[in-house]
């Protein structure tokens, strides 16, 4: 405790200073190479792309779905009505066409494995100017995908797949938006999906399949340190 508060009085430590960062000796500085490889790809991420062979999906619309206050969105999802079933899309922004392999943004990725979330600290895998911007979904934006096409029946028995690199833009929604409408609108192709997904569920439950329901628990703190 007393080296502790030495530390803190000598302005080297703060009074909340996470220490078990410091024992696993996780680094929340990004080094300047993968800082300036970032902002020399925010300048030309557009063309990086933009010129390649892609499916256009503007006829398509598709939705994001997550916390209101995430900002690295990377996954996206539509479905479309068929004359006998529905065409469900998953649709993953695509990371590999803009960071180049064993580059200095790719290295320190792999490095990190990982963005992590403390209630009073983000620390991302990816600089900021990628993960929250080059890389999310942001709504409105044209942005690069990988996107998987499920063709399935009114029960969601899958029929066929395809696998398309695409070019979107996105709407968003936040999870509550989204319970409010599976609530007001029991015939909306969202309450069809929910069936589908929940059919899918009970066919993984059946075999083996183990889930885990924990509670989600959201922590923030305020500027003073305080929980609130």
């Amino acid at each position: 405790e007393a080296p502790f508060q030495l530390l803190v009085r000598l302005g080297i430590w703060s009074q909340d200073e996470n220490l078990t960062l410091l024992r696993l000796n996780i680094r929340q500085e990004l080094p300047n190479e993968v800082i300036n490889e970032a902002q020399t790809l925010a300048t030309s991420a557009n063309w990086l792309w933009q010129s390649e062979p892609r499916t256009e999906l503007n006829d398509l619309t598709v939705y994001t779905v997550d916390s209101i206050v995430t900002l690295d969105i990377d996954d996206a999802i539509s479905i479309s009505q068929l004359t006998d079933g529905f065409e469900v899309g998953i649709h993953i922004t695509d990371v590999a066409t803009l960071i180049a392999k064993n580059s200095f943004l790719d290295e320190e990725a792999k490095l990190r494995a990982t963005s992590i979330y403390l209630p009073d600290l983000l620390i991302p895998m990816l600089p900021q100017i990628i993960s929250e911007n080059l890389c999310s979904l942001v709504a409105g934006n044209l942005r690069p995908a990988l996107s998987l096409f499920i063709n399935v029946d009114e029960n969601g028995v899958i029929r066929h797949h395809r696998f398309e690199f695409t070019k979107l833009r996105t709407q968003r929604l936040t999870y509550k938006e989204l319970d409010v409408i599976l609530i007001n609108n029991q015939h909306s192709l969202w309450n069809k999906l929910f069936k589908i997904t929940q059919n899918w569920r009970n066919e993984r439950w059946s075999q083996g399949a183990l889930f885990l329901n924990f509670p989600e628990i959201n922590i923030s703190i305020a500027e003073n340190g305080k929980v609130n």
